[in-house]
């Protein structure tokens, strides 16, 4: 989180921002957001008390005790100088063991920096350094926090998986890496991880990052098969392990569990054959002593199905790459690659036939079988058709329950034909034995169980996944047999999201919202009987400018669920009175100029003065800053204009101010007193009056907001008069008193004006708007103005706008810029880059780089077909907070429309044209294309 956090287990403020207006959620759900911005989190999970816990990719973790006060958080573990934090490697997965109120421990999966695995504690080591886009591993460490509400103590680390080189997650190509950390109903850790191959397959292994993985002992040689890592028992890509949280080695029932080496690879597998399973959560209640329960993984698809897998029992293979979704991979089930760890034992041996048999290992297709509803088959032996594939090599394809195709769907059920083949269904049509409507994702990344009482009954016991690129979650529905039995639309227009959870007090979903950058917001789904609060949205016409700076705010954006009239009160930061005005007119600086005033009122002109009401009262009441609430009893904080004396005051009373100097006067703020049954304490009518050259005269287009309605029982309501500037040495309300007594109650009267000498002094002022529906349901947001300050001004000077690159290879280049500003030093500025992915219609945002210069790696990224660009964004900010953001794009070469394809083909298949016939895509002239 980018905002300073300063308290143990301090709280979020709900509905500091609003509770989003795009997201679109059943009727009665709320979504709200949480305010504070964070710096890609990538999780959160809860303890027994409620206490947040958030984790950034980076490698920071941090504690959030509730989230009813203030947006402060305190630094629960920081390991950024351990972690690899670079395209999708980081600080993935986290978890509280069962007992962490009592024991402390904490576990973190993640990806270690090659400087720290190459380099610590030997002379060569230095903190400050990194090494990204080369292999790595993932790891699994312990920490343990003295106690509750106290920070993980870092010198209680413990390595439970990948201590070195050759025992960690193989991360060879920088995609697919670690997932998620979560318990077992058995208390046992469960932990994700993926294939740590190349995107855009097949990638069927001899790359140049996995020879150099081979070389540092990351890979054996027999796992140098790319992505078939998945299909490898003794492989830890694309697992999902279950071990011992108290010492790393597998647990005993554990399908593939060796006595003699506890700590082996296949002593921790649980189940296998996944691509990408980012996030998994437990159906709550599945599990027991001797088992985890059962898990609803999202594992992320390739080149056209993403996929939801429910692993029921240990030693399930979810097929990748063989499978992606419910059938045979297009292009991966045509490769035929040796699985080396699986021997032929007929290889070497005479043959019936004659000759022997040349075949020495079994082929990954070969070895497994597509689920059949009686009984599944294996080719046999090669060299010997009459002799069977020994069965400890084989294993059956356990189809994902719902899978879905990129951009158009449709979404699939698993069924069986008449002859007990697999078959699919399309989700919507009949016969489909999971209910709901087809859709479709880009990227599947699971969800959490909820089986909370918050929630009514037709929305428990059901897993919540999202779909990271279409921004829905959808509610799934299994029976008691943990069968999927309806996926249902629950949320839309999310956005994308990371990571879901349950909080385990109020019952609440909570997720992770990501922006294009990486910035995020944490958000809150409530279930809200009744009103449900409105929401909060500024329009600034001006963010910034010069003295006096006017400024137009718009709150009509704001609306309310039930379509309530809203009440709004803005609150400028510049220590002037609160504006009820929806849509108000404001001069920055400004200057509140009832303190140095002289009061005058009607009383005050009586030939003596009089002294108001039955015993003498104070006047500086009206500007006390006492403002009390409307329909309270209270006496003292107003002054009376009521008269007993003998002569008579007039037609009309007034209250006001004389300011000895003409002054620009922009607003006047007042809040009526106590109204005294029929005997007074109103205005009958009432108007504004400015003083001019000695003379009163009415400000024509004054107008109350709220209109001021005289006598309506109601004490302390505050009125605003609307108009536009004016010049004058005082002004003052007029209007025939009221009652029987023909005397005004004033609790507040306060006048803003221009200041006669503005400092030009470069300011920030924190603007917070407070909406409220007529059943006093609240939600505040906020913004910022500046005045005196402009903008840095920022050029990018390296790379250049349009420059090419090579997709296939790895590049470094300069980050350079011309960064000035006007009424800042350039060394007082803070200069933030960041490289952007863009992969078809969601991005990849790397970790932002501080200071104004840099480096820049493009990495190669997409599948054949896919549309994918770099974006360089250089963000440079004053110390009041303005900034401006310059933002550069890089090309792929031989692509100049960004749709996957060599410009050449699209030429030839006429997506581009080119019309003045120099061999160069119309729109490509400046040779971003790279053709010379």
């Amino acid at each position: 989180m980018s905002s300073i956090r300063t308290q143990a287990c301090a709280t979020l403020l709900i509905l500091v921002l609003g509770a989003a207006s795009a997201q679109i959620l059943p009727e009665g759900f709320l979504d709200e957001t949480l305010e504070g911005d964070w710096d890609q989190p990538v999780g959160l999970t809860f303890d027994d008390d409620g206490c947040m816990f958030v984790w950034e990719k980076s490698g920071l973790i941090w504690m959030v005790e509730d989230e009813q006060h203030t947006d402060h958080a305190e630094l629960f573990l920081d390991i950024r100088e351990e972690v690899g934090n670079w395209s999708s490697n980081g600080c993935m997965g986290f978890a509280l063991d069962p007992g962490f109120l009592d024991n402390g421990h904490v576990y973190v999966l993640y990806a270690v920096d090659r400087h720290y695995l190459d380099h610590f504690g030997t002379p060569e080591y230095d903190p400050g350094a990194s090494l990204s886009f080369v292999p790595t591993i993932g790891r699994v460490t312990r920490f343990t926090s003295p106690a509750h509400g106290e920070p993980a103590d870092p010198s209680s680390r413990f390595v439970l998986l990948g201590p070195t080189k050759d025992s960690g997650f193989p991360l060879v190509q920088g995609e697919h890496s670690v997932g998620w950390l979560s318990f077992g109903e058995d208390g046992s850790l469960l932990i994700s991880c993926g294939d740590g191959a190349a995107p855009g397959g097949p990638d069927t292994g001899g790359t140049e990052p996995a020879q150099a993985a081979l070389l540092d002992g990351i890979i054996t040689p027999e796992e140098d098969v790319g992505t078939f890592r998945a299909q490898m028992i003794d492989s830890l890509s694309g697992k999902l392990l279950r071990i011992d949280p108290a010492t790393g080695a597998g647990m005993a029932n554990n399908p593939y569990f060796e006595p003699l080496a506890p700590r082996s690879v296949r002593s921790r597998v649980w189940a296998y054959g996944l691509r990408n399973p980012f996030r998994f959560d437990l159906m709550t209640g599945s599990g027991g002593a001797a088992h985890p329960g059962t898990l609803i993984i999202g594992d992320v698809g390739e080149g056209a199905w993403e996929e939801v897998s429910v692993c029921r029992t240990g030693g399930e293979n979810f097929g990748w790459p063989l499978y992606e979704g419910l059938e045979p991979e297009d292009i991966l089930s045509t490769v035929s690659i040796e699985n080396r760890l699986a021997p032929n034992p007929l290889f070497g041996q005479p043959l019936p036939a004659g000759g022997t048999c040349d075949t020495p290992f079994f082929t990954f297709d070969q070895l497994i079988a597509q689920e059949h509803e009686t009984a599944p088959s294996w080719p046999a032996n090669p060299c010997d058709r009459a002799v069977p594939i020994p069965a400890e090599y084989t294993s059956v394809h356990t189809r994902p329950v719902l899978d879905w195709k990129h951009i158009t769907g449709p979404s699939r059920a698993g069924t069986f034909a008449a002859d007990g083949s697999a078959s699919v269904a399309v989700l919507g049509e009949p016969g489909t034995p999971v209910a709901g409507p087809s859709f479709a994702g880009s990227c599947s990344i699971g969800g959490a169980w909820y089986d909370g009482p918050g929630y009514p009954v037709e929305y428990r016991n059901s897993s919540y996944n999202v779909d990271f690129t279409n921004g829905w979650m959808r509610q799934l529905r299994f029976n008691a047999q943990g069968e999927l039995m309806e996926a249902a639309e629950f949320g839309s227009v999310l956005g994308p999201v990371v990571a879901v959870n349950t909080h385990p007090i109020n019952h609440d979903l909570h997720y992770i919202r990501f922006s294009g950058t990486g910035i995020a917001r944490i958000h809150r789904i409530r279930w809200i009987e009744g009103n449900q609060p409105p929401t909060a949205k500024i329009d600034v016409d001006a963010p910034f400018g010069p003295s006096p700076h006017v400024v137009q705010f718009d709150a009509t954006g704001s609306s309310d669920p039930e379509g309530l009239p809203l009440a709004f009160s803005w609150d400028f930061g510049d220590g002037t009175p609160l504006s009820g005005v929806p849509a108000p007119l404001i001069a920055f600086p400004s200057e509140d100029v009832s303190a140095g005033s002289t009061p005058l009122s009607n009383v005050f002109d009586l030939s003596p003065p009089q002294a108001p009401g039955p015993q003498p009262l104070d006047i500086e009441a009206i500007r006390d800053g006492v403002w009390p609430i409307a329909g309270t009893w209270l006496l003292e904080p107003e002054w009376i204009s009521l008269y007993l004396g003998t002569d008579v005051k007039g037609p009309e009373d007034w209250i006001g101010y004389g300011f000895g100097t003409d002054r620009t006067i922009r607003r006047l703020v007042f809040q009526e007193g106590f109204e005294f049954g029929d005997t007074g304490g109103w205005f009958e009518d009432l108007r504004v009056q400015v003083r001019q050259a000695g003379l009163w005269n009415d400000i024509e287009d004054a107008v109350f907001v709220p209109p001021y309605d005289g006598r309506d029982q109601l004490g302390y309501e505050i009125h605003e008069a609307v108009f536009a500037p004016v010049v004058g040495d005082g002004i003052r309300l007029i209007g025939a008193p009221g009652g029987s007594a023909f005397f005004v109650s004033v609790a507040e009267l306060r006048v803003t004006a221009d200041p006669l000498a503005p400092t030009l002094q470069p300011t920030v002022y924190p603007i917070t708007l407070t909406v409220t529906d007529a059943v006093s349901s609240t939600v505040v947001t906020t913004d910022s103005v500046w005045v005196d300050d402009t903008p840095p001004v920022v050029t990018i000077l390296e790379p250049s706008q349009g420059m090419v690159y090579d997709p296939t290879q790895i590049e470094v280049f300069p980050l350079t810029a011309e960064i000035s500003d006007a009424e800042h030093a350039v060394a007082d500025l803070s200069c933030q880059w960041q490289v952007i992915l863009h992969h078809d219609s969601h991005t990849h945002p790397e970790p932002f780089q501080t200071g104004c210069t840099g480096n820049a790696t493009l990495f190669p990224h997409g599948s054949p077909g896919d549309a994918f660009h770099f974006q360089i964004d250089l963000t440079v900010t004053d110390p009041l907070g303005l900034a401006t953001t310059s933002s550069h794009s890089l090309q792929p070469a031989n692509d100049c429309n960004l749709n996957g394809f060599d410009d050449a083909l699209d030429l030839a298949q006429g997506t581009l044209s080119d019309l003045d016939g120099n061999g160069i895509a119309d729109g490509c002239e400046n040779d971003c294309d790279g053709d010379g």
